[in-house]
């Protein structure tokens, strides 16, 4: 299972290479297991940043913003233009997972004093 920071830009780690067929991108489902919402993304394959596409892919991925929880994800290949995995430029499924949503929180750690001091009278 990975962790998915919702709403940034992430590496994504896949073992696809070994699988994949045909076409030059990929489409990615993402679907929450408490609210039944769906993701739908696509990159292209040239976009792998894995030095060792034997062993493992990497991508550089824009998470929309997904809720706190567990959601299931579906890794297609096929060609440009996919707009769902209904389309018929996706050609086969060639990974399926779990991700762990987290979203992100502030790390500026300024508390707000509510006292107000008062200069003694000397």
């Amino acid at each position: 299972m990975q962790l998915l920071n919702s709403g940034e830009t992430q590496r994504l780690f896949f073992t696809a290479t070994e699988n994949m067929v045909s076409g030059n991108y990929l489409y990615l489902l993402i679907e929450h297991i408490s609210t039944n919402e769906s993701f739908f993304l696509a990159f292209p394959k040239s976009a792998n940043v894995s030095t060792y596409t034997d062993r493992w892919d990497g991508f550089d991925v824009t998470i929309p913003n997904i809720p706190i929880g567990q959601c299931r994800y579906s890794l297609y290949e096929g060609e440009t233009g996919a707009t769902s995995v209904d389309s018929p430029e996706i050609t086969r499924m060639i990974e399926c997972g779990l991700y762990q949503v987290l979203t992100n929180e502030s790390t500026d750690f300024t508390i707000e004093n509510p006292i107000t001091y008062f200069e003694p009278t000397i």
